[in-house]
């Protein structure tokens, strides 16, 4: 369900596909089957969901905006205005540079370069 906290299973083994890699002086086991990006979305908690995470919003006053926004029909995921902090663009600009290994720390690089074909 897409209504509450995805809560994870610490339990699971998903340990078949790491693979042990160095970044600076320190080692790390990373997944090598799957290509990875981190990025903090511009327009994040643009529904102000984390009020319902901190418990200050009830959840059946963001059900119905949730359920929306999930299936990208939420109107708000629709503005492209300049002067909207959570508009679309922010969001595109956000993922590519993501995707660009420039953003990433000079230590990082050759990591995803080996894991990332």
């Amino acid at each position: 369900r897409h209504d509450h906290r995805m809560e994870l299973d610490n339990g699971a083994p998903f340990t078949s596909d790491l693979v042990e890699v160095e970044v600076g002086s320190k080692k790390f086991m990373v997944a090598s089957k799957t290509p990875f990006i981190g990025f903090m979305s511009e327009n994040q908690d643009f529904l102000n969901e984390s009020a319902v995470w901190d418990g200050s919003r009830p959840i059946e006053d963001m059900r119905e905006s949730m359920f929306l926004a999930r299936q990208n029909r939420h109107p708000d995921q629709r503005a492209v205005d300049d002067d909207t902090w959570f508009s679309f663009m922010y969001q595109v600009r956000a993922w590519h540079s993501a995707v660009a290994l420039t953003s990433y720390h000079e230590d990082v690089r050759p990591v995803l370069r080996a894991l990332v074909r």
